[in-house]
């Protein structure tokens, strides 16, 4: 009968009928990580100091947070700025343990810029892409380099951003010998050398070459020229 528990089956042995189960609330790291950003700028940055549960209780309520996997990665999240160093256990010395804990200088001077902090990967990469366009290759690495800066690896963190950097400026080349092929001009064979300082002279010195006309054409973009001159050296 409708409206049963059970439904037959072709065989005549009756089936259960489970109802779908409702959709549960499955938060992203990176929103979970900017939520906890933010309530702790909120709560902390004043006084110095504040509790685990002010902050956890904060960010678990904006999210409806009742998943045990959301939960858990919410404390991931939160206990991983220790682990980075913005932040440190104790309010003082006659609160000097768990739950108070305080912000250190270099959390305070991530929460500066908390929205873009490679603390915060999503803001950091958001920030990244208003000022400049990233091809495949580059934004891959800085992916993993936002990785491995939060997991501490600083070193592997400035490989990483110094590969996507080296992919912009081999963007960069490829977009120079195009439109001098176009124009009909030479390509200095620089350009092509598997090595990636010979290439990042080549267009430093043509580029150099240009700098009348790119002064001239800067139109309301500025001096470029001067802004090459700053970013490139």
């Amino acid at each position: 009968m409708e409206g049963n528990r059970f439904k037959g089956s072709r065989s005549g042995a009756p089936s259960v009928v489970v109802s779908p189960r409702q959709p549960t609330l499955i938060v992203t790291g990176e929103e979970l990580r900017r939520a906890v950003l933010e309530t702790i700028e909120r709560y902390v940055i004043k006084d110095g100091a504040s509790n685990t549960q002010t902050i956890l209780n904060n960010v678990s309520a904006n999210f409806k947070i009742q998943e045990i996997s959301d939960q858990r990665a919410l404390l991931s999240c939160f206990y991983g700025l220790f682990y980075t160093g913005y932040l440190s256990w104790g309010k003082d010395l006659s609160n000097s343990d768990p739950p108070w804990f305080h912000i250190t200088q270099q959390g305070r001077k991530a929460l500066e810029n908390a929205s873009r902090d490679p603390a915060n990967p999503d803001g950091y990469l958001t920030y990244l892409k208003s000022q400049a366009s990233l091809n495949a290759v580059a934004e891959s690495y800085v992916h993993e380099a936002l990785v491995t800066f939060n997991a501490q690896c600083y070193k592997a963190a400035a490989v990483m951003i110094g590969v996507a950097a080296e992919a912009l400026a081999l963007s960069l080349r490829d977009d120079i010998v195009s439109k001098m092929q176009e124009v009909g001009q030479p390509v200095p064979r620089e350009l092509a050398d598997w090595r990636a300082k010979i290439v990042l002279d080549s267009i430093e010195e043509i580029i150099r070459s240009k700098e009348r006309f790119i002064s001239r054409n800067s139109g309301n973009s500025g001096n470029l020229f001067q802004r090459f001159d700053y970013q490139w050296s």
